[in-house]
């Protein structure tokens, strides 16, 4: 199966996903997402074929979320993601990644002095939904990067 999806497609969608609610295991725009619902909805939504993961606690395995991402995403090395790309993660001070976000825009928007954003369901600091915000607050803990199969730029 060919997938024409573009790196500003992707960085759209999950753009429209801002305000929705975190809920745990979540898998809906309705009802609330975690970061890999919310990477779910938008496979989902885009059509693409998903292994998804269900059962795991709120402090889930970093494999969890790697294998995960593994299936559904090609990896890259973390200083080539790009517009439309996913970050893996560490977060609340842990050592192991196990978080994810969607990077929304691009060297363009770099050189018209916009600041790198990611998009990511986040319930920390009272936040309890997906969000935007720069990428200079998380650099450090992003440690992987995936992207979409068949993108096409």
């Amino acid at each position: 199966m060919t997938f024409t999806i573009t790196r500003q497609e992707i960085a759209d969608k999950a753009l429209s996903m801002r305000g929705v609610r975190f809920l745990h295991q979540g898998r809906s725009r309705e009802t609330g997402v975690d970061c890999v619902g919310f990477l779910a909805v938008i496979l989902t939504e885009f059509c693409y074929p998903i292994v998804d993961v269900v059962g795991y606690r709120s402090n889930p395995p970093a494999k969890v979320i790697y294998d995960t991402l593994c299936k559904n995403f090609d990896e890259i090395p973390v200083n080539e993601v790009s517009l439309g790309d996913i970050f893996l993660m560490r977060i609340g001070g842990g050592r192991k990644p196990k978080h994810a976000s969607i990077l929304v825009n691009d060297k363009t928007d770099l050189a018209n002095g916009v600041e790198f954003e990611i998009v990511h369901a986040y319930a920390l600091g009272g936040r309890g939904k997906v969000v935007k915000e720069p990428l200079a607050m998380w650099r450090t803990q992003c440690v992987r990067g995936f992207r979409f199969r068949g993108l096409i730029d």
